[in-house]
């Protein structure tokens, strides 16, 4: 077994399996409307950005509706990912303690069952662009490619959280800061183009900028992405990873005893 598919917990399928399972089960245990919650809680939100922007603020068309709810659920998804992903290997410490499995299952299992949540959420968003009058395209086709980009970028970023996390506290804090401020930096209540030209290079830092703006361009404007743009969000993507996959190479037999 190679120390990249140990990276994903390849060798202990089963143990993320239950791990993957028991999240479920946990996260709507004792919840009326379970699995809904996934959806109301960003329909809920795009209906406030809706009523502050279009009402009060007077930005927006007819689609704003839709192109909230096109960047809202996938940030969701980010948001609930790294957020429990941050806290996951200090929750778990109870069986990185006793079995014999890589940190790195915790972060991936949270994330793992928040994809779930973002893939089931999928055909009704696609649903309701048709409803609000956007005219489906093959440029929907790369869906898949997109959120698997964004898989994969949340969660290095849910491991990297997590590990530090382990060795400083105030990191859970810091994240939930960090998500509120992250979300007005990246392109989910306005649109790329309102970004002023000479301030736009400042955005590229942002690992989420071209994702979301590629999100809006596909579903809505039934645009492809180009190569500079994929090459961006691949290239954030192998980083971040490559990043997460050293640091669990130094880490790795060490957490247990930080915790």
């Amino acid at each position: 077994m190679t120390e990249l598919a140990k990276f994903f917990s390849l060798h202990r399928k089963f143990l993320l399996y239950n791990l993957l399972m028991r999240n479920l089960k946990v996260r709507y245990r004792k919840s009326v409307f379970g699995f809904l919650w996934t959806l109301i809680v960003p329909l809920t939100m795009t209906l406030v950005y809706y009523f502050v922007f279009q009402y009060i603020a007077k930005m927006g068309d007819d689609k704003f509706a839709i192109f909230l709810l096109v960047g809202v659920i996938p940030w969701t998804f980010f948001s609930t990912a790294f957020a429990t992903g941050t806290d996951s290997l200090v929750n778990n410490f109870g069986i990185l303690s006793k079995v014999p499995i890589s940190a790195t299952a915790f972060p991936l299992a949270e994330t793992c069952s928040a994809f779930i949540n973002l893939i089931l959420s999928l055909p009704i968003l696609l649903g309701a662009a048709l409803f609000f009058g956007v005219q489906p395209a093959l440029s929907w086709l790369l869906l898949p490619l997109l959120y698997g980009i964004l898989f994969f970028i949340t969660y290095a970023l849910a491991f990297i959280a997590a590990v530090a996390n382990v060795y400083l506290r105030d990191v859970r804090h810091l994240v939930g800061i960090g998500i509120q401020i992250w979300m007005y930096m990246t392109p989910i209540l306005y649109s790329a183009e309102r970004i002023p030209e000479h301030l736009r290079v400042w955005f590229y830092a942002n690992p989420f900028f071209v994702l979301f703006d590629s999100f809006h361009r596909t579903i809505l404007k039934g645009e492809w992405v180009g190569p500079v743009q994929f090459a961006h969000m691949a290239g954030w993507m192998f980083a971040l990873l490559t990043f997460a996959f050293l640091l669990n190479q130094q880490v790795r037999f060490k957490i247990v005893e930080k915790i």
